[in-house]
Parts: C-alpha cells; structure tokens; sequence
C-alpha cells in the first residue's frame, strides 16, 4: 500500500427509527428494534449515539466531542488511551447493530 491514502474509519448512529430511548435519573435505557435488544448506556455513550454520530464522524473528532461530557475539557491532545477505548467502545457498539461504519 506504499503511496496510498489508508481511508479513515467513520462511524454513524443507525436509524434514529431503530432506535428508542428512555432515561432514567441519569441513565439510558435503548431498545435496538431490528435485533429486540435492550442495552443500558450511562450519559456519555447515550450522547455518542444520540449527539454526536448524528453525522458521520471519525475517531479523533468522536473522542473531542465526548471530551466535555466525560471530564468537562476538550481542549489540548487528545489522551491516547482514550482514543482506543472508544475505538473499542465503537466497534462494540457496531457489532451491536447501533452504529455503522461508514465506508469511504
């Protein structure tokens, strides 16, 4: 692959029609309705998927929008362990059927 852009993984929410929410005193409750799944989400996964996948969106800008939701900064670099943990958390939430990778 020498000379060749590696393309970015973006990801998006699935249809906002799939999905249906509730919160409770701070925590999320989703129903996945193409698989019949219930998943419990704390607030900062709950905007994630509801906010900022709105859009398609790129690891690095997922990370700095959930920045002021998690510690209340996003300025500065972005931490890298954070950066693969929410590649893990995204790719979780793929093979859940809650996002979808957005190919180039």
């Amino acid at each position: 692959m020498t000379g060749q852009a590696v393309p970015r993984r973006r990801w998006r929410a699935a249809h906002r029609d799939d999905l249906r929410w509730a919160e409770f005193d701070g925590r999320f409750v989703l129903y996945h309705r193409r698989s019949g799944q219930t998943h419990f989400l704390n607030a900062a996964s709950a905007v994630l998927i509801q906010d900022i996948l709105v859009d398609e969106v790129d690891l690095d800008a997922a990370c700095r929008a959930i920045s002021p939701v998690q510690d209340g900064d996003a300025s500065g670099p972005v931490d890298p362990d954070r950066l693969r943990y929410l590649l893990g958390l995204l790719e979780r939430f793929e093979e859940l059927g809650l996002v979808e990778r957005v190919e180039n």
